[in-house]
């Protein structure tokens, strides 16, 4: 019979079980501890009067003395695993004592009483009653007079006429006239007879006006009668149209390498006559350039 005492079956129970890292099975680790001790069998250490193997016994109290210490928990009828029971321990309520509350007295505060200020208002002052009185003003009654600067004509070595810093318009400047002009539909048709026109501060700027567009197309007049006269002595037709978009400044006399025609008139052109490429037009005979007035 072996010599293994109780007290080094616990130590060696607390001892390996930490290195488990599954299921315990409490009969087979019986077998574990007693080869532990180089035991062949754990009934090497003896039974009981009762019959009871005393290392199963050891072994198994061991394991309960780890549980009850939580060191170890167990999930089945003789299977322990290592660590404490995951399952929440109940709390257990207090039963809570109630205090005994005791009424304090109450003490009345004495009251004081404040005070009252009345505040007296001063009486109200009589109210002045002014009389305002009121200027007419002059009524305008033609346009620009508020916003158009007058500009009188100096000699040469006189002063400039001071101005009102009011003004919003200046009619010597050539850009405000061209605005005023672009939105006065009456602008050029000045007539002495006109009652309107007699009082409009822009009468002379409009009779000026009225005499150059009367120029410009007497000189429009004149370049087209010359044109003519030059597209007769070319004998070239008069139905004959200049591109828009045509850049007669910038024609160009060359020789033809291949046949083709003119694009005015549509005349065949053989290759090694002279004529002229008018950009964003085309080729056109010479004559026809020479009278539609290009420069090459």
């Amino acid at each position: 019979m072996s010599e293994v005492t109780s007290k080094e079956i616990y130590e060696a129970v607390e001892a390996i079980m930490p290195f488990k890292t599954g299921v315990v099975h409490s009969g087979a680790f019986v077998y574990e501890i007693a080869n532990h001790f180089g035991l062949s069998s754990p009934d090497e250490v003896g039974h009981f009067a009762s019959g009871k193997p005393k290392m199963s016994s050891f072994v198994n109290n061991a394991l309960k003395k780890m549980v009850g210490e939580n060191t170890i928990h167990k999930v089945g009828r003789g299977k322990y695993r290592y660590g404490a029971d995951p399952t929440p321990v109940p709390v257990v309520a207090q039963p809570v004592v109630a205090q005994p509350v005791v009424a304090q007295p109450v003490v009345a505060q004495p009251v004081v009483a404040q005070p009252v200020v009345v505040e007296t208002q001063p009486a109200p002052q009589p109210i002045k009653v002014v009389e305002a009185v009121v200027v007419a003003q002059p009524v305008v009654d033609y346009p620009y007079q508020a916003i158009i600067e007058k500009v009188e004509e100096v000699e040469d070595g006189d002063q400039p006429v001071e101005t009102s810093s009011n003004a919003l318009y200046v009619v010597s400047d050539p850009q405000t006239l061209a605005f005023i002009a672009s939105v006065t539909p009456c602008w050029g048709k000045q007539k002495s007879s006109d009652p309107q026109c007699s009082i409009c501060p822009l009468s002379i700027q409009c009779e000026n006006a009225k005499v150059m567009l009367k120029e410009q197309k007497q000189k429009l007049k004149v370049e087209e009668e010359r044109h003519q006269a030059s597209m007769s002595e070319l004998n070239v037709s008069a139905s004959f149209e200049v591109d828009p978009n045509a850049d007669l400044s910038k024609a160009v006399r060359l020789t033809l390498a291949v046949d083709t025609q003119c694009v005015a008139s549509e005349e065949p052109l053989s290759a090694g006559e002279v004529a002229v490429y008018i950009p964003n037009m085309g080729v056109v005979k010479e004559e026809i350039a020479i009278a539609f007035g290009a420069s090459f």
